[in-house]
């Protein structure tokens, strides 16, 4: 029987043919993906609790005080307009009016209109 060492943030998981090794560990970069795919999946929400079309174009108000929350949405915006069907991302100076939401831990708040 062999011992392994499994250094910190590892996971492995080993048969007699193969040996598997993840690295756990969350990037920064993968956390602000991770961020724009929460995004995406409340939009959607939003749009199916809306009655919209698949085809309906939308525009998308934003708010948070997040800075990892806004870095995601920079690096992912063509990403989640193109998921969204979202003509415009817009960014709003206060939370008033708009829907509190969490992504991945980083509190925002939205509202989606038809374009």
């Amino acid at each position: 029987m062999l011992n392994r060492i499994v250094a910190d943030g590892m996971a492995v998981e080993a048969n007699q043919h193969f040996t598997v090794a993840l690295d756990l560990k969350i990037t920064d970069e993968l956390r602000r993906a991770c961020v724009a795919r929460e995004l995406v999946n409340r939009i959607q929400n939003r749009r199916k609790d809306q009655n919209y079309a698949i085809s309906d174009k939308i525009e998308v108000t934003l708010f948070s005080a997040s800075d990892v929350f806004k870095q995601a949405v920079a690096e992912n915006e063509a990403y989640i307009a193109g998921e969204t069907q979202a003509v415009k991302i817009a960014w709003a100076a206060a939370a008033d009016g708009l829907e509190a939401n969490d992504a991945d831990g980083e509190a925002f708040a939205f509202t989606t209109v038809k374009a």
